[in-house]
């Protein structure tokens, strides 16, 4: 009975509940399914928002195929120039792998969970706009949808010319910019105003009209702190070259510079608020004299290395190298859009190869330690091959701590210089490789922590317990005294 109560007594507020849910407003939905994800740089900030890089330079160029950004490093005047002309004469020393151009496409594919959206009537079902101002479409696929049935994939074209235009940098796209491209179903087909739940491009459009050579020595001075990277080393490794000791500016956060026009001081951040993202290299076999002939050009493959401030080197080595054989650098900053500027002056470099790690030349080599008279570690010696698991982690410890310093580089060149006649004499008598072995693994241990932890961290443990075995001892004492 008193169960019934309560239903009775519960039964009305329910029903109330169910009413004022019935009544709540039910968001629209509205899917990004694609767009063309042709850009250097392209950042999913959420579901209905993507922060989108693109640019264009002096040396533009047009693609056949509409749909795709133009190689402007293969296709100007760069591509025909060598490295050293690139800082004399009238050569534009910019270009990019991904040029936005007027006629190029950008295709966005959006659905809807409301079918009102659809209307077979309407001749453009999607709008694009800045600011509630329309920005041309080009076309609408498809032409006619089923009439009032949610969740069919649309898409509209638009192009750089009307995108540009419509965010602040002119139909020619010579501007730099930054503004949000909103693109959604037309509401009530009027052309005039995007329906609930549109989604986002936050549009950062770079031009760069010229660009000056990189300083060597990472002047903080030059260009008001805006010039990216500005200084490197090349380290050999086994089919690969380590680039070490990259420099860069770091007062300004890695921002661009305004090169729209002439380059003229005072520099100002560019109005596309964008930073750069990688140091791009070119590389040729040979001494460094080939690079001042004519053998390589921005129309040779690169190799980018991405970095951060937050983050630093993404992957700092450049692979699929030929051991035994010389590579000659040169690099330029890369920003977000993929506009390479600010390149090396070949006439400033050293292309030798001797110091080790401390030019802008090197010699891959197998380093680990094969002992037919070159570079090898006592390590390969004593456990009896360099695939062994002790010897790949000691590689491992060399790399990625010892060659980040001066000192640790310092010590890698003396070890090379002085270990290859150790180490054959410790393969030919088993108990020193027993002996080494048993001095190794203390090394091995405090190498492995190096790697999982840090110096930092390693170096304060080691204060910590050294200090507390010293409070210990003293306590000891003090009891037997």
């Amino acid at each position: 009975m008193k169960l019934q109560k309560r239903i009775f007594v519960l039964l009305p507020w329910a029903f109330v509940i169910l009413g004022l849910l019935r009544m709540a407003p039910v968001e629209a939905a509205t899917k990004l399914v694609g767009y063309s994800n042709y850009f250097y740089t392209a950042e999913p900030v959420d579901a209905t928002t993507v922060r989108i890089f693109a640019g264009s330079t002096r040396n533009q160029c047009v693609n056949t195929d509409l749909n795709k950004p133009c190689n402007s490093c293969a296709s100007s005047n760069l591509s025909t120039q060598p490295f050293q002309s690139y800082f004399t004469g009238n050569v534009n020393r910019v270009c990019s792998e991904q040029e936005a151009y007027p006629s190029l496409r950008f295709s966005v594919t959006l659905s809807s969970d409301q079918g009102a959206l659809y209307k077979s009537s309407c001749s453009r079902l999607i709008i694009g706009q800045f600011s509630n101002t329309n920005v041309s479409t080009l076309e609408v696929t498809p032409v006619q949808v089923s009439e009032g049935v949610a969740n069919q994939d649309v898409t509209a074209v638009f192009d750089w010319a009307s995108i540009c235009n419509g965010g602040g940098g002119g139909s020619s796209c010579n501007v730099s910019w930054k503004n949000t491209f909103s693109v959604g179903f037309n509401k009530d087909c009027g052309d005039s105003e995007l329906a609930d739940g549109s989604v986002k491009f936050e549009i950062h459009y770079r031009y760069v009209e010229d660009s000056p050579a990189a300083t060597p020595a990472c002047d903080p001075n030059a260009l008001q702190g805006l010039e990216g990277f500005c200084n490197f080393t090349a380290y050999p490794g086994d089919e690969k070259i380590f680039i070490n000791t990259l420099g860069y500016e770091q007062g300004n956060g890695l921002k661009v510079p305004n090169f729209e026009s002439a380059i003229t001081a005072p520099f100002t951040q560019d109005g596309s608020q964008m930073i750069y993202k990688a140091a791009r290299f070119y590389f040729v076999e040979g001494d460094g004299s080939t690079i001042q002939a004519a053998s390589l050009s921005t129309a040779s493959s690169p190799a980018d290395i991405n970095f951060s401030i937050a983050q630093g080197i993404a992957s700092d080595s450049i692979r699929g190298l030929t051991n035994g054989t010389q590579y000659s650098l040169v690099m330029a900053s890369v920003d977000q859009a993929g506009i390479a500027t600010f390149f090396t002056d070949v006439t400033t470099l050293n292309y030798a190869t001797d110091p080790i790690g401390e030019t802008q030349s090197a010699i891959p080599e197998q380093v680990s330690g094969l002992l037919d008279g070159k570079k090898c570690f006592i390590a390969t010696a004593a456990f009896g091959s360099e695939l062994a698991p002790q010897v790949e982690r000691l590689r491992q410890f060399r790399d990625q701590v010892l060659r980040k310093s001066s000192l640790g580089r310092s010590f890698i060149k003396t070890y090379y210089k002085h270990s290859p006649p150790l180490a054959r004499w410790i393969s030919e008598h088993e108990i020193a490789k027993v002996w080494v072995r048993s001095q190794l693994w203390l090394i091995l241990l405090v190498a492995e922590l190096i790697l999982i932890v840090g110096w930092v961290p390693m170096f304060f443990s080691a204060v910590a317990v050294s200090v507390a075995i010293l409070s210990w001892s003293q306590r000891s004492r003090d009891v037997i005294l």
